[in-house]
């Protein structure tokens, strides 16, 4: 094995490329087929249904189950194949050989072909808030109809990671290659898939509920799969109205990142509650500045925010003690974290001579400045609101910045806003998405700053060293030197404040107890829902 395979190995980017379609049944029951599954989700669907060209977590929860990936993560991180039935780097990590299974065929029936993954590439690299991820391809060769090789221009750390669900939808070129622009192509809301579930229809339930009603793909190129016959997906405007269609079996599965009371809801005798499968998430939410609007272009403004925010208060009283305090822009879960970075413990004194030394005095109010700070429901519950009410008061109280907070109850509305830099401050769920290459470069690339695309660089950050350190990092294979830019990244942000994080929410999968293999992935919902299927009990029979 050479140098670089071994780097691979030991970063767990490598694995076994022959691996058979039907290892997740191996030593368990015979999955039952057919029956229907509701799913729940947050109504974060404002941009469509094709996670090709947007980001939105609604959007991929949907999107996986609509459009295969070349390759998926098992539930121990595991790669496996799906749309490519095997795969194989070159020695030099500057080739990856994809080998697609030659019984797969689009939801209109048409072959999918190697053609079209390299049109999807092209598509997520133009369009997707995560393009960058794709910057070193090169070029995708296409030999013949079922072998695709992706050309880098350089190692890419991330590259399996990348051929995972979540972020390499196959899309079809005879599609969306018809010239209209993608990003708003009226087939992101009448999806052609080539995954397990075909689109049936679309109904508006209410102005911020939406449900999305889909059959099993008969065709589909993993043969007995999915096992159910019919998913339906309801999108809420707000989590916490998932709850009681759960309890009474309107939906079955659901998944919450707030301020939910979980011992309620096990006391509910069919549900249970897990917090795996969420392993590859990462979610962080954090206060984000618009480095554009002085005085936030200063950084010892952002400083004094961060010493004045006392984030034990919002751990322990707002999210009572779930989750865990943030301190970087990596996730704790992830082989790359390190708390060795400014912490910004609680220190008023400072936080407002920092003020004082950037010409910020107080008037005879009290008030030396006043901000906006926009938030919304959709994702994040309640959750938002109160971090929001919290910050309005404590900041006017400790240092005399006045916020006013803009409550947003469209997710498309505040998603809008924030895009197009039409903020000063705002909230947010982002999640690390299993790679930092993936979920977290593009809040810090200054290529990445692209306005009217949500969850891109938003904040107008740039900082030469960070973009440098980034690259380096992103193409660096061996795990301890990958670790060591990653580490210098997380001090470099966390001494100029682009964003300031404050918590790591809990995420919790809530599902009916006889629902089988919920669990095959790291992904969660993120996951296609292919191998999940009804026990004893069944109550999706139809």
């Amino acid at each position: 094995m050479t140098t670089l395979r071994l780097c691979l190995a030991a970063a767990g980017l490598l694995a076994t490329v022959l691996v058979p379609m039907n290892t997740r049944a191996q030593g368990k029951e015979v999955p039952v087929m057919g029956g229907h599954l509701a799913v729940g989700i947050p109504n974060l669907l404002a941009l469509g249904m094709n996670h090709a060209v947007n980001s939105g977590t609604g959007t991929i929860r949907l999107g996986t189950k609509l459009f295969a990936s070349p390759l998926r993560y098992d539930q121990t991180w595991t790669l496996e194949p799906y749309l490519a039935r095997h795969w194989q780097l070159s020695d030099d990590g500057l080739s990856l050989t994809l080998s697609l299974a030659r019984n797969a065929v689009f939801h209109d029936g048409v072959p999918i072909t190697a053609r079209d993954v390299r049109f999807s590439i092209a598509v997520i690299r133009q369009h997707h808030p995560f393009g960058i991820m794709f910057e070193a391809v090169e070029r995708v060769d296409t030999p013949d109809d079922h072998t695709a090789i992706i050309r880098f221009s350089r190692p890419v750390a991330a590259m399996l990671t990348m051929m995972t669900p979540p972020f390499l939808p196959i899309i079809p070129e005879h599609v969306y290659g018809d010239g209209q622009n993608i990003s708003n192509h009226p087939a992101n809301w009448q999806p052609v898939g080539s995954g397990p579930f075909r689109f049936v229809s679309l109904r508006q339930r209410s102005d911020d509920e939406v449900e999305i009603n889909l059959r099993r793909h008969d065709a589909f190129f993993i043969e007995g799969r999915p096992y159910l016959d019919t998913l339906t997906v309801v999108a809420y405007g707000d989590n916490s109205r998932m709850m009681i269609p759960l309890e009474y079996g309107e939906i079955q599965i659901g998944s919450f990142a707030d301020e939910t009371d979980f011992a309620t809801i096990e006391a509910v005798e069919h549900l249970a509650v897990s917090t795996r499968g969420n392993e590859a998430l990462g979610p962080l939410v954090w206060l984000a500045f618009n480095l554009r609007r002085p005085p936030l272009d200063d950084v010892r403004v952002r400083r004094a925010f961060a010493y004045a925010i006392d984030r034990t208060i919002i751990h322990d009283v707002i999210t009572r003690h779930r989750g865990a305090i943030a301190t970087g822009p990596i996730a704790p879960g992830s082989p790359f974290y390190t708390n060795d970075v400014e912490r910004y413990d609680v220190d008023v004194a400072r936080a407002n001579a920092l003020l004082d030394a950037a010409g910020l005095p107080r008037d005879e109010t009290g008030v030396r400045f006043a901000m906006t700070l926009s938030y919304v429901h959709a994702g994040g519950g309640y959750l938002f609101q109160e971090i929001a009410e919290y910050l309005s008061q404590d900041l006017a109280r400790k240092i005399g910045i006045q916020v006013q907070l803009i409550h947003t109850q469209s997710f498309k509305t505040w998603a809008q806003r924030i895009a197009n830099w039409d903020f000063d401050l705002t909230i947010d769920l982002v999640f690390n998405w299993g790679d930092p290459m993936i979920g977290v470069h593009r809040t810090y690339d200054s290529t990445n700053i692209r306005k009217g695309v949500i969850w891109s660089n938003t904040q107008g950050y740039r900082n030469p060293i960070v973009d440098s350190l980034m690259s380096l990092a992103g193409q660096t294979l061996a795990f301890h030197e990958r670790s060591e830019l990653y580490r210098e990244f997380q001090r470099t942000i966390m001494q100029d404040v682009p964003i300031y994080p404050l918590i790591m929410v809990p995420y919790a999968i809530v599902y009916e107890r006889s629902l089988k293999g919920v669990f095959d992935s790291v992904w969660g919902l993120y996951a296609p829902l292919d191998t999940v299927y009804w026990g004893r009990g069944r109550p999706g029979q139809q």
